[in-house]
């Protein structure tokens, strides 16, 4: 999967009751997988629980999202938590809130 005309990285998951899982994961501008390059977007999917996709939402700001936790709300509604990482000592990290639909 890409985001813009780079490959997305996953890099955080967390697992649903039914086997499914959602994860984070980011796009950098680099061709190093170890060197963080700046981030070109991010994205929350979701994966059956065989390991196939079933969605993915890009997410509209280029925040570097590297961590996840979820809580499920019953018809397919699910809240998250993400937090970022500017990959900067000096900027410190946020909590993101959102609510995706994740109904089967």
């Amino acid at each position: 999967t890409r985001l813009t005309n780079r490959a997305v990285q996953a890099n955080d998951a967390s697992a649903l009751a039914d086997g499914r899982w959602v994860f984070t994961a980011v796009a950098e501008a680099t061709d190093d997988s170890v060197a963080d390059g700046a981030c070109v977007g991010s994205a929350v999917g979701l994966m059956s629980a065989r390991g196939g996709m079933q969605a993915l939402w890009r997410l509209p700001d280029h925040d570097k999202v590297e961590g996840i936790a979820l809580r499920e709300r019953g018809g397919g509604a699910i809240d998250l938590a993400l937090v970022t990482d500017a990959d900067d000592p000096l900027v410190p990290s946020r909590l993101l809130v959102a609510r995706i639909d994740a109904a089967a």
